[in-house]
């Protein structure tokens, strides 16, 4: 009989679009004959939070309706239907792929499994970077430090030949109450994964909001990782930690041969309306792979996304990048303060690279968004509005301003900082959507005020100075403040949207 693994995707909810590494190790497990499911608990309704209609209602992004696309949330109990799935399939390992946001969610999840005793192993960037944390967690029995595909394979061929698992390399696990990490394999050559299988998620999750509509959306790998450092991402985390473990960065870039036959496969197989790519930095290719990969797009010309830094932005590239339909290009600001970019969250572009990239997308048909981020280590209400006043030099090419809260995420350089600080206790795990709530506790600014910062940044930014003095009053949500942000937004999204 084929060992059976059930994957876990304890997913925020409305968050909608099929994840990529959970549909690469379900391909790989597959191509070595064995059985694979999932459940994902995108569209549960008992969820609090929805972090989309989230950044709706703070003018991040455009209202949208998942119910024109005759997707509904599902009503039924998350808990009972993970165990009636489990007691049809009858796995014989569940996988549950946790980021720090999820940790929480995913293990709600197992413990209402926990009598049933199934070895349960855990992967994702969580498991990286706090393998200590997730292990205190006694429904876990193992976790996966790094790529998983070598990892995750090794693991179901040992406990399916009833083999000792324990000296797989990525593994981790208690011995007597001490952890034990295993050494980490060599970086995977991401040409040689097969194609992944989207076919193991319900069909729903093929949807995903796009500027103001919802698409069928592929989910497709252009590069793995990030070759920059900036202090408050995992990327720049990964090349470190692989450098220390392997000797190699972990950002690498796939052939754009392989990627022509995955991507042929994957549009004749699902057939999408609207392409989504996962690189971090997108435009980070050579001219001639840049060339050659908008050879290969343009038998499509599927409208696509993509998210990239200011210095891979050119003219030229924008040109060609319209030809193949290239419908959106979000582009990170992430500080207006360029001492504050440089020195403290590491990221060194100068502001007026910035700018032109913004223009030069802006200037196209492309749309674009800005990226920025509030509630740093160290910074201040002066510091957010220097933010605030670099969006106003360029929110005219821009078609939405997109603005979130400093998340310390473990394995982040910012995180360390923040501890270092004395702002943020070390056992802080980030367990919700950090959209609009600060984990730190800083002297200079409460997590209040950023919150109601963050909820006024688009309005600040695309609205008179002269409406200033209204919008800090909207900052607080008091009656008073949020019968005048109701005001303000109304005639925001009359002018904007």
């Amino acid at each position: 009989m084929a060992f059976r693994v059930l994957f876990i995707y304890p997913n925020l909810a409305m968050s909608s679009m099929v994840p990529h590494s959970i549909a690469v190790l379900s391909a790989v497990l597959k191509k070595a004959g064995m059985e694979a499911e999932v459940f994902d608990t995108t569209f549960y309704s008992d969820q609090a939070i929805d972090t989309n209609q989230d950044k709706v209602k703070v003018l991040n992004v455009l209202p949208y309706s998942f119910e024109e696309r005759g997707i509904k949330p599902k009503n039924t109990n998350p808990y009972n239907d993970l165990r009636e799935q489990i007691n049809r399939f009858q796995p014989n390992l569940i996988a549950v792929s946790f980021v720090e946001d999820n940790f929480t969610l995913g293990s709600k999840l197992l413990r209402s499994i926990s009598d049933l005793e199934i070895t349960v192993v855990a992967g994702g960037v969580f498991c990286t970077y706090a393998p200590d944390k997730v292990l205190q967690n006694p429904d876990v029995d193992f976790v996966i430090r790094g790529e998983g595909e070598v990892a995750l394979l090794a693991l179901c061929q040992k406990l399916h030949n009833q083999q000792s698992p324990y000296g797989v390399n990525n593994l981790g696990y208690l011995k007597f109450g001490k952890m034990i990490c295993n050494p980490i394999n060599p970086l995977i050559d991401i040409d040689d994964l097969p194609f992944p299988d989207y076919a193991i998620f319900d069909e729903q999750n093929m949807y995903r909001p796009m500027m103001g509509k919802v698409y069928r959306t592929l989910a497709v790998e252009l590069h793995r990782g990030c070759p920059f450092s900036c202090g408050y991402c995992n990327s720049g985390a990964n090349n470190r930690w692989y450098l220390e473990q392997t000797g190699k960065m972990f950002f690498r870039k796939r052939s754009l041969d392989k990627f022509a036959r995955e991507f042929d496969f994957l549009v004749k197989t699902h057939k999408p309306e609207f392409v989504y790519f996962l690189s971090d930095t997108f435009l980070m290719l050579t001219e001639a792979e840049f060339d050659r990969f908008c050879e290969i797009y343009s038998q499509y010309k599927i409208p696509f996304f993509m998210n990239t830094r200011a210095e891979t932005v050119t003219e030229r590239r924008v040109e060609k990048l319209n030809e193949i339909n290239c419908a959106r290009g979000n582009i990170g600001i992430e500080h207006g303060n360029a001492d504050f970019r440089y020195n403290v969250i590491g990221r060194k572009i100068p502001d007026q690279t910035i700018i032109d990239a913004i223009r030069m997308v802006g200037e196209s048909d492309i749309s674009t968004a800005s990226n920025n981020i509030i509630g740093f280590p160290g910074e201040t209400r002066e510091l957010i509005f220097d933010t605030i006043n670099f969006n106003r030099q360029v929110e005219k090419y821009c078609d939405s301003i997109s603005c979130t809260v400093f998340a310390p995420y473990h394995g982040t350089l910012l995180r360390d900082k923040a501890i270092q600080s004395g702002f943020l206790d070390p056992a802080t795990v980030v367990n919700t959507a950090c959209i609009s709530k600060s984990l730190l506790h800083m002297p200079q600014i409460s997590a209040d005020e950023i919150t109601g910062l963050q909820r006024t940044f688009s309005l600040y930014v695309r609205m008179p100075i002269a409406e200033w003095p209204r919008i800090k009053l909207a900052e607080k949500s008091t009656p008073a403040g949020d019968k005048i942000y109701a005001e303000l937004t109304k005639a925001f999204r009359e002018k904007h949207e």
